[in-house]
């Protein structure tokens, strides 16, 4: 079926089959749809935080360094480890140990204020981990891990109005 739109960019009458506009030339009537979708934040501000949102819905102030180590409670059974009082739990399974009494309260303070992040993943075969404190809300996401971004959907639309 035919019928007459108005050119977006001249105004003219032309043909809804036209795919160029014989007042103008203009061809960028048919565009790519659009629309909001939810994505994974990745916020990131490495000067005032030390880990970036990643989808998680909170951000990191800083790294807990210096003779931490983490380590899974089968680890530690296996290393024939059977008092664990020394140790401290910072996540289910894992458990944080250090020789330094004033890092042990300070870790377990934060612990105790769910105001620890326990960061992990597998190199080489092996289970690496690092400790973080001071969790913060994204302030791009504010907190739910996801933002609207607008994406492609594959489809195209035609934004001539009818005359």
């Amino acid at each position: 079926m035919s019928y007459l739109v108005l050119c977006p960019t001249c105004g003219g009458k032309m043909s809804v089959n036209a795919r160029v506009c014989p007042h103008c030339g203009d061809r960028g009537f048919i565009v790519p749809e659009t629309a909001m979708l939810p994505s994974p934040c990745d916020y990131r501000d490495y000067g005032t935080y030390a880990l970036g949102c990643e989808g998680k819905g909170f951000l990191c102030r800083k790294q807990i360094w210096g003779g931490v180590g983490i380590h899974p409670v089968r680890y530690l059974q296996a290393m024939g480890v059977r008092d664990l009082s020394s140790y401290v739990r910072v996540a289910d399974g894992l458990y944080a140990q250090t020789s330094d009494n004033a890092l042990r309260e300070r870790i377990a303070r934060a612990v105790a204020r769910n105001d620890v992040y326990v960061k992990s993943w597998v190199f080489k075969g092996v289970c690496e981990h690092e400790l973080y404190e001071g969790k913060v809300r994204c302030p791009q996401c504010n907190g739910t891990g996801k933002v609207a971004v607008e994406q492609a959907t594959g489809n195209y639309i035609d934004i001539r109005k009818r005359a």
